[in-house]
């Protein structure tokens, strides 16, 4: 498998998880997720056995990679919650009663970080709407790696493959068991479906990597995947309105698969073509996370220009998922899409451009802060000085001007009286 195909399948995943959340129509929504929830396949794909005997590494390997970003990015959104809900760009929780403020206490602050730092929960429910994607493939990843652990022990004797075989076989019957119950999972927010998905998924992804070479040629693939996809966006939106959990999950399933092997075989190709395309869906890849993380941001963007278009008031502005859900048909969805994909991108592009130029290191940073700081008071300081000369200058010339006002004016008073006299006598 070359380097590049892993990154272009998350750079597709990542577009598809956008797109899901940018107001298109339900079959397209549903169809988008589908293919979305490959980005969890791909930590199957690169599982190493290597790290069965070095947890340290690989656990601190995937709190950095998940965990760290989840919660530099969950805490700078908390942090500037109170400034958005006071540009308008965000209203009171969707779930809250009438009149209630967009603003966050202290205290409601204090524990939403408690929550995000012991929970990976509590993060802003507007622009933080993606975020259960970290928490459900940190959360994932090491119960897949655990489980995975377990039956090594338990199950020596099995080879590698016929021991995921076994966790996802576990896996399977545990999801089965948890949608046709309504069983939760009291210490994870939300009940662990996600997280136990994800493990599933997970474990399905390095079973396909050891099975690749046995499956059809990749357009046989490809074709079988398309009309899974197809088949399933249309039984649910036509047969299935309204699904029991169980039926849901039994029907998407499939699609989750298919939809996993068809961006795979596409990241395969696009990566043996090479070319531009090639490398800038590999750069997006390597930097997914941005996407997900500050792709409802970028929605706040392109919601101007719904705004503008349609001449609705500001507040609107802090509509969710999307200004105009709903209301602006295919075209406004197509550019709140753009914008929630490609303007992360081409921030973190620019970022890196002066990186390379400045060497932003956190060092760096905070001294070039420091100097701007410096730099802005000086620029303060002439300022206040030109101003303040000016202004005594000023009142000199005022205080000139209206003195000789009013000694021309009793001078010309005095000239007329004297001419007076004069005729007088």
């Amino acid at each position: 498998m070359k380097d590049s195909v892993v990154p272009i399948l998350k750079a597709l995943a990542a577009a598809f998880l956008v797109m899901a959340v940018s107001g298109v129509p339900l079959w397209l929504k549903e169809l988008a997720t589908l293919l979305g929830v490959s980005v969890f396949f791909y930590q199957g794909l690169q599982f190493q056995e290597v790290y069965l005997d070095n947890e340290r590494t690989y656990i601190k390997r995937k709190l950095r990679a998940i965990y760290v970003p989840f919660l530099a990015f969950s805490l700078f959104f908390l942090i500037a919650h109170n400034f958005f809900a006071w540009i308008g760009m965000v209203g009171p929780e969707p779930a809250a009663a009438e009149g209630a403020s967009a603003y966050y206490s202290f205290a409601e602050t204090s524990q939403r970080m408690w929550a995000i730092v012991f929970g990976m929960s509590g993060y802003d429910s507007a622009l933080c709407q993606l975020y259960w994607l970290f928490r459900a493939m940190l959360v994932g990843v090491l119960a897949f790696f655990g489980a995975r652990k377990v039956a090594g022990l338990l199950l020596p004797r099995l080879g590698r493959v016929q021991l995921v075989g076994v966790v996802a076989l576990v896996a399977f019957v545990l999801l089965l068991w948890m949608q046709w119950l309504d069983i939760k999972v009291p210490i994870i927010p939300g009940g662990g479906y996600p997280e136990l998905l994800v493990a599933f998924l997970i474990a399905l992804g390095y079973l396909y990597r050891q099975s690749e070479q046995y499956l059809p040629n990749r357009m046989v693939l490809m074709a079988i995947a398309v009309v899974v996809l197809g088949g399933v966006t249309y039984v649910l939106q036509t047969w299935l309105a309204e699904p029991t959990p169980l039926v849901r999950f039994l029907v998407r399933l499939p699609a989750m698969c298919c939809g996993f092997v068809l961006l795979h075989q596409l990241a395969e190709a696009i990566a043996e073509s090479g070319g531009k395309v090639a490398q800038v869906l590999e750069y997006i890849g390597h930097r997914w996370l941005y996407v997900i993380a500050f792709s409802f941001l970028a929605f706040k963007f392109s919601g101007l220009f719904v705004l503008l278009a349609n001449g609705l008031p500001w507040s609107a502005i802090s509509e969710v998922p999307v200004v105009g859900y709903g209301d602006g048909g295919s075209a406004w969805a197509i550019l709140h899409w753009i914008c929630g994909f490609g303007l992360p991108i081409l921030v973190i592009w620019r970022w890196n451009c002066m990186d390379a130029k400045y060497n932003l290191t956190p060092e760096n940073c905070l001294r070039y802060t420091l100097r701007g700081i410096i730099l802005l008071g000086k620029w303060i300081a002439i300022a206040a000085v030109f101003i303040a000369r000016n202004v005594v200058a000023g009142s000199k010339w005022f205080y000139k001007q209206v003195k000789n006002s009013v000694v021309d004016f009793f001078s010309g008073v005095k000239d007329i009286v004297n001419k007076d006299n004069i005729k007088d006598e």
